[in-house]
């Protein structure tokens, strides 16, 4: 299969006009049109349907672009492994989400390029779905999310565990800090993040069902944070996230009864095929409480 046409295919997807994705990859029109002509034809499928606009994918094609983008990744992680092995003695790809890249991992990661001058680190930081995938094609050596994944080429175990917590600023919230009412949470301007889906997921089904309750939406939890520490809102968090913020009265949490606590359970999941690798040998030199059990 020509990467040049898987190329083409996503960057069409992506601008949905074959006339934009000539002028993007800096090609004729008439090549971007026989690339996928090359690619129908290899899959047996119809991927793009014209349209007066551009183009739509089928759904065999927006299947299909899933697969497109992890083997162009996989080129290039190959590509540059290779290239990588010329200067160092080995590599060691390693993923997280941002938040645990910044609560933790970072420095752990900083301290591991530091004392090993000689291995070669692909640090990503992405979603958690994201990063899985990415395990199960082998172009991470290890991966830190919140999914705990055992098979014949992966292998997990827990690495932290951050309470779950509803914070605001302090300026504002100081006078929930004795805490609320489950239902009181009706009255506060909530930040969204994927905890509620998580972790919260009986509450937002039975308490906030209408989906305007949340003021602000993030994909991210340092964002939902950064909304929080401007006043504009409340929101679920790991504690370990929020921790400094609190420490130095920034934020305070507000206590909610009737809800349990709630716990963020964080696992590393790893090659195994990797494992014996000399990057992998020094990662648990210098990190030993991480082996396999």
């Amino acid at each position: 299969m020509n990467f040049d046409c898987l190329q083409t295919f996503i960057v069409l997807s992506q601008c949905k006009n074959f006339t934009r994705a000539s002028e993007i990859m800096y090609v004729a029109q008439s090549t971007i049109s026989n690339r996928i002509r090359l690619l129908e034809e290899y899959t047996k499928c119809q991927l793009v349907i014209r349209n007066k606009t551009g183009i739509e994918l089928t759904e065999e094609g927006t299947l299909f672009l899933q697969y497109a983008k992890q083997l162009l990744n996989v080129e290039t992680v190959a590509l540059r492994e290779i290239h990588m092995l010329n200067v160092y003695q080995d590599h060691l790809n390693v993923a997280c989400a941002q938040w645990i890249h910044d609560c933790w991992f970072a420095d752990d990661m900083v301290r591991y390029s530091r004392d090993f001058p000689d291995i070669a680190v692909n640090m990503t930081v992405d979603h958690g779905e994201t990063l899985i995938s990415m395990m199960h094609t082998s172009t991470l050596d290890l991966a830190i999310t919140a999914y705990n994944i055992n098979t014949n080429s992966l292998i997990s175990q827990l690495y932290k565990k951050s309470k779950v917590v509803l914070v605001g600023k302090r300026e504002q919230y100081s006078c929930l800090q004795k805490g609320i009412r489950g239902d009181d949470l009706l009255n506060l301007p909530l930040i969204y993040s994927d905890i509620w889906d998580n972790y919260l997921s009986d509450i937002s089904e039975h308490l906030l069902l209408d989906e305007r309750i949340y003021r602000i939406h993030c994909n991210m939890l340092g964002s939902a944070k950064n909304f929080c520490i401007a006043g504009l809102g409340c929101c679920f968090l790991p504690a370990d996230l929020v921790k400094h913020e609190l420490e130095a009265e920034i934020l305070v949490e507000i206590p909610v009864g009737e809800i349990s606590a709630r716990y963020v359970n964080l696992y590393v999941t790893y090659n195994r095929a990797r494992l014996g690798s000399a990057a992998m040998r020094y990662f648990f030199e210098l990190f030993p409480q991480m082996i396999p059990k």
